[in-house]
């Protein structure tokens, strides 16, 4: 009988919605706004941010550094390839280069002063960079950049007044692309950006970030708790409720099944954890840090989030808060999925969050004897 209410309740520990111990804190070292974060390791990242703000780690975040760059814009996203291979851009149409990790950062030139709020590279030589113009005193501005060369030149591919600016840029191989922007706009291209294509998203809702993992299947996240996903490469997208109506900043997706998305409002940060595709969703952080604008995952269990006033939370586990853990697949259940998994991880000496339930430092067949007796033990 002590068995089973030890595992009663461990299973049900596993099973709250959310508990902040998933996530812990890391000092930025400032409280300037933090609008976006890349990781190409679990050791290895860099965050941008206002007022010049580009900082970089390579202890896994135990320790940010803040990097020289020439004055002055606020940096609104950042890019790395490799460990030593990145770029950010920013404010007034400003692109800097590193081919040395950040140690130094080269201007580009952009050819534009408007804001160019994201930029994404399919490998060292092609980039396209997403941006625009507020509608204020004077018609907006949609704006789409593109390199062939790594920076060393950039050319408008897309330039249209009137048009709403556009937050996201995504392109899954050198032809097939897409954008987001500011009320409801999804544009899609086939042939690297020759051409754009509207697509109807179904919502006003300013759209922030834009993410597939082949043709077929991507997410979009935006303003007021909106999440769109499509299956057929956005002919049509559908809209999803993962339970809250904040903004939803950033969206990462590992693996085809684990996504994870933040956001959140004034003094409020949120990060939503789907482990099956983005059919089901929980909440894994809710907290006055934030809200969160950034989010990057090097793989399934190393991952951060940037934001308001220098936050900076990071997990090692997925995000999942178990603990003792047991729900390997982060499922909320422990059942025998956990043990298929819990054995492919020690023959494959693979990641696994929640897997050294003895807690002794290793994943081996003593935790494998621990959660077969969890699940099978009846008395």
């Amino acid at each position: 009988m002590k068995d089973i209410i030890i595992f009663l309740a461990l299973t049900l520990f596993c099973s709250i919605g959310f508990s902040q111990s998933g996530w812990d804190n890391q000092d930025s070292g400032g409280n300037r706004f933090l609008s976006d974060v890349c990781f190409v390791d679990e050791m290895n990242g860099w965050a941008v941010g206002q007022t010049n703000t580009i900082l970089s780690t390579s202890n896994g975040g135990s320790i940010w550094t803040e990097q020289e760059v020439n004055p002055s814009s606020n940096y609104w996203s950042v890019y790395f390839y490799n460990q030593n291979t990145g770029w950010a851009s920013g404010s007034n149409g400003k692109i800097v280069h590193t081919t040395n990790g950040g140690e130094q950062w080269m201007d580009q030139v952009s050819g534009t002063n408007r804001n160019l709020w994201d930029i994404f590279f399919l490998n060292e030589d092609l980039g396209w960079i997403a941006g625009g113009k507020e509608n204020d005193f004077t018609d907006p501005i949609q704006m789409i950049l593109h390199t062939e060369n790594g920076g060393q030149s950039w050319s408008f591919i897309l330039y249209d007044s009137g048009e709403w600016p556009l937050h996201s840029v995504f392109f899954i191989n050198p032809l097939t692309g897409w954008a987001v922007g500011e009320v409801g706009a999804i544009l899609s291209t086939t042939n690297g950006g020759s051409n754009w294509v509207n697509q109807s998203s179904g919502t006003n809702q300013h759209l922030l970030e834009v993410l597939f993992i082949d043709s077929n299947n991507g997410w979009i996240v935006g303003d007021s708790g909106t999440v769109l996903q499509t299956e057929n490469g956005g002919a049509t997208w559908t809209s999803l409720d993962i339970g809250t109506n904040e903004s939803l900043q950033s969206i990462e997706i590992i693996d085809e099944t684990k996504i994870w998305i933040v956001g959140g409002g004034l003094n409020n940060g949120k990060v939503f954890h789907s482990f099956d595709g983005g059919t089901s969703w929980s909440s894994q952080y809710d907290g006055t840090l934030g809200p969160f604008t950034g989010v990057s995952f090097p793989d399934q269990v190393h991952g951060w989030a940037v934001g308001y006033s220098g936050s900076v939370i990071y997990t090692s586990t997925g995000g999942s808060s178990c603990d003792p853990p047991a729900d390997i697949n982060m499922d909320d259940v422990v059942d025998i999925l956990d043990i298929v998994i819990i054995v492919d991880c020690i023959i494959e000496y693979s990641q696994c969050p929640c897997a050294d339930i003895n807690q002794d430092g290793l994943v081996d067949v003593l935790d494998l004897v621990m959660i077969v007796q969890l699940i099978l033990s009846d008395n």
